[in-house]
């Protein structure tokens, strides 16, 4: 059972769309790329360890809009899955010389979009523990919010980007 929770491939799949790609080069990890992504949060997380510790914490109606939001945007990347999978399988055999790469783009896509569904569920999750009674819990949520927000609005705007670039490499072939 635990086997199908196990989100690794998924964090791995994402880690090796970062950084820059040559045409038919092989999915690896960037380590810098990967870097800059894991740590970009750490800075508003530290804002609001800061916070935290002079009294601040999340009010609950905003804990309420990052849980809605996050699932929001959960389910509807989880609808933007079945739109990129029909869209490959229904023009990746018209193509001809860009097949190869028109597929990497898709895949690319695919990896992105499953990554912020699985953050969005985090989200959803580390938001809640800003709503607990223990003290411990509280101030981790709280802290974790902003470190998982800030990838959850990173990925955004990776899927965004590759869905744009899917689309556009569709109507340039059109």
């Amino acid at each position: 059972m635990l086997s199908q929770l196990n989100p690794i491939n998924i964090i791995e799949a994402h880690l090796k769309t970062l950084g820059a790609k040559q045409p038919n080069q092989i999915d690896a990890i960037d380590k810098n790329a990967s870097a800059v992504f894991l740590f970009s949060g750490i800075p508003f997380a530290i804002y609001q360890f800061v916070t935290v510790f002079q009294g601040y914490y999340l009010p609950a109606e905003t804990v309420g809009v990052i849980v809605s939001a996050a699932a929001i945007i959960a389910g509807l990347l989880l609808n933007l899955l079945v739109l990129v999978y029909t869209l490959v399988i229904n023009q990746a055999e018209k193509l001809t010389d860009a097949r190869r790469l028109f597929i990497d783009i898709s895949r690319h896509t695919f990896y992105n979009i499953s990554f912020t569904v699985f953050v969005s569920l985090v989200l959803v999750l580390v938001s809640l523990m800003c709503l607990a009674n223990n003290a411990y819990l509280k101030i981790t949520g709280n802290i974790l919010t902003f470190y998982i927000g800030t990838l959850t609005a990173l990925s955004l705007l990776m899927v965004l980007k590759k869905c744009h670039k899917l689309i556009d490499f569709y109507f340039s072939r059109a």
